[in-house]
């Protein structure tokens, strides 16, 4: 194992360890939820059909409409589901239920709320993943930041059941790794990250503003968080050391 992924793997056992209860995911979705102007500037930029906080752009979502209007889906398990925007995705899709499992308390309760007809849990490391599932998607939610495929190799196969039909997979992922593939499933890769960089572009130069700079007066933890995740981002792009991938399973 190498120093960075001992590195990684020692901060992970230390944030387990040391926030059980995701009080950090807490008290950012707190004041997301409260914040005006994050979410017209989120909306705007990214084209986010509800409350919702990803590095999704609005292609993306152009993408996972096209996606379930072409499958038969009707059950989804959304792994990191955050405030579900997949749920505000549904609107249009009636027929498809959800359920979502995320680490913060706050964005359960948020998401249980804003969406009664769908299922939503607070996940914890012993938790059993949904089983009667159809699809799985994942928005920015498996990290792997040691930049093993073994890792990702892991966290998939966790979330992949015997009646998975597909699964869908959009986020960033270590420049030198390359998305494992699954036993009977067929994988479609699409690069995308020039329209992340844009995004990301787009969301330092909003961060400048007059308006964002009073609003962090008011809701440091959310927009402290947007800044040092974005400033990364762009650094990481810029050191080639990210690439930003859709990537599709369907059953063979």
């Amino acid at each position: 194992m190498s120093f960075s992924s001992s590195i990684n793997k020692y901060l992970s056992k230390i944030f387990i360890t040391q926030d059980p209860k995701a009080q950090a995911f807490d008290s950012f979705y707190r004041e997301l939820l409260q914040s005006e102007l994050y979410n017209k500037t989120a909306k705007q930029l990214q084209g986010h059909p509800g409350n919702a906080y990803n590095l999704l752009t609005k292609e993306n979502y152009q993408f996972i409409k096209g996606w379930l209007q072409s499958r038969d889906a009707h059950n989804i398990f959304e792994f990191g589901c955050g405030l579900s925007p997949m749920s505000s995705l549904l609107k249009e899709f009636p027929h498809i239920k959800i359920s979502g499992h995320d680490f913060s308390k706050s964005a359960i309760a948020y998401a249980k709320i804003k969406h009664p007809n769908q299922h939503f849990e607070v996940f914890h490391h012993h938790l059993k993943y949904q089983a009667l599932c159809d699809s799985v998607v994942c928005l920015d939610s498996l990290y792997d930041n040691s930049g093993r495929p073994s890792a990702m190799d892991y966290y998939l196969k966790r979330l992949v059941k015997k009646s998975t039909k597909r699964l869908l997979l959009i986020q960033n992922f270590n420049a030198s790794v390359t998305p494992p593939l699954l036993k009977g499933m067929q994988q479609t890769i699409e690069n995308v990250t020039p329209a992340f960089e844009y995004l990301v572009e787009s969301w330092e130069n909003s961060l400048t503003t007059v308006e964002v700079q009073e609003d962090t007066k008011k809701y440091p933890v959310l927009w402290g968080t947007i800044a040092r995740e974005f400033h990364h981002h762009r650094k990481s792009l810029e050191r080639g050391q990210v690439k930003r991938l859709v990537v599709t399973y369907e059953k063979s």
